[in-house]
C-alpha cells in the first residue's frame, strides 16, 4: 500500500518485499539486503523510463518486510500528473531498478531467479507492479 502525503508531496511504500515471488516474464525474489545503491539521490521515474523522472528518493530503509522507500515528487506538471495517478490508482505501485549482480535459480522453484545481489538505479512508480505489495492495490 501506498501512503501518500499530499502536502509534502511524499509516498512511502515497499519498494520491494523480500523472500515473496513477483510477476513478469522472468519472475525473481529479492533476498533480504540484496539491494545496495550508491548514489546519493536514486530518481523517481515513472515505468522506468529515464526521461519521465517526476522527484526523488529520500529514505530507503531495511525492514523484515522488504525495502520500504519514500519518494519526492516534484513540483511539475509530470510531477502533478504523477501524484494524481498515484491517489486515483492509475499508478498503483512502485518497482526497483536494478543491475542484477548475482542471481541464481532460486531452490524449489522452477524458473524463478533467486536475486541475492543487485545495484538499485532507480524507483519507478508503476501500473503493474511486479509484487502485490509493493504499492496500492
Amino acid at each position: 500500500m501506498i501512503t501518500v502525503d499530499r502536502f509534502t508531496r511524499t509516498l512511502t511504500a515497499l519498494v520491494v518485499p523480500y523472500d515473496q515471488v513477483g510477476r513478469g516474464l522472468r519472475p525473481r525474489r529479492y533476498a533480504p539486503g540484496s539491494l545496495r545503491w550508491t548514489a546519493a539521490r536514486l530518481p523517481v521515474l515513472v515505468e522506468h523510463v529515464w526521461s519521465r523522472q517526476v522527484g526523488w528518493v529520500l529514505d530507503l530503509r531495511e525492514t523484515a518486510a522488504g525495502l520500504l522507500g519514500t519518494l519526492w515528487i516534484a513540483r511539475s506538471l509530470a510531477g502533478d500528473r504523477a501524484l494524481a495517478q498515484v491517489v486515483n490508482g492509475t499508478l498503483r505501485g512502485l518497482s526497483p531498478g536494478a543491475d542484477l549482480v548475482d542471481a541464481a535459480p532460486s531452490p524449489g522453484e522452477r524458473g524463478v531467479a533467486l536475486i541475492r545481489a543487485a545495484n538499485l538505479l532507480e524507483v519507478s512508480l508503476t501500473a503493474t507492479p511486479r509484487f502485490d505489495v509493493a504499492g496500492a492495490r
